[in-house]
């Protein structure tokens, strides 16, 4: 393609008046604009995002065994303390299906808080960043709780998990960016 012919394509000439080529926003403009493009702004959105959609996996991985302790799975030894073994009683399949509920909301509040999601009437904005913060003190919470249980699961497996899951959601209480609407 001619210099000419570029011009034309773009509206304007790709080359300035010493010959070297201008910087076009929306364009791929070679290694050396990168710092023309690039600010602290997205690179914080991307962050928060990575953050909310980390959080996202670990909570629905929590959430789907949850579900399955509530249908029934024997898997009871490794939650609530391990008090039963095997198929839970019904009040703690009850409390598996509830939790496995506040685990879905707490993916859509750290979703939304980190503008992966929409704000939604289900997660409206006006209360995002408390929220935020609360599911921070719950996830704590719990990872002082897995610690604490004498189950070897819970300490190994599921502290770990709600310690990360603690400080993502601290990450996004106070970077959060709540981009889309």
């Amino acid at each position: 393609m001619t210099t000419q012919e570029q011009k034309n394509e773009h509206g304007s000439d790709p080359k300035g008046s010493l010959g070297a080529t201008r910087f076009q926003p929306g364009r791929r403009n070679g290694p050396d604009d990168t710092a023309a493009r690039t600010s602290t702004q997205p690179k914080a959105q991307r962050m928060a995002r990575s953050a909310a959609i980390l959080a996202a996996v670990l909570l629905g991985g929590i959430a789907i065994l949850q579900v399955a302790l509530a249908a029934g799975a024997p898997w009871g030894g490794i939650a609530w303390g391990g008090v039963e073994e095997g198929q839970l009683s019904d009040p703690l399949r009850v409390a598996s299906a509830v939790a496995a509920i506040v685990l879905a909301w707490m993916a859509l509040v750290l979703l939304t808080r980190g503008g992966v999601m929409p704000k939604t009437k289900i997660v409206p904005a006006r209360h995002l960043r408390v929220e935020t913060w609360a599911i921070a003190v719950v996830m704590g919470l719990n990872t002082l709780g897995n610690l604490a249980s004498g189950n070897p699961f819970e300490q190994t497996v599921f502290a770990p998990a709600t310690a990360v899951l603690t400080a993502l959601a601290v990450y996004l209480a106070v970077r959060g960016v709540e981009t889309r609407s």
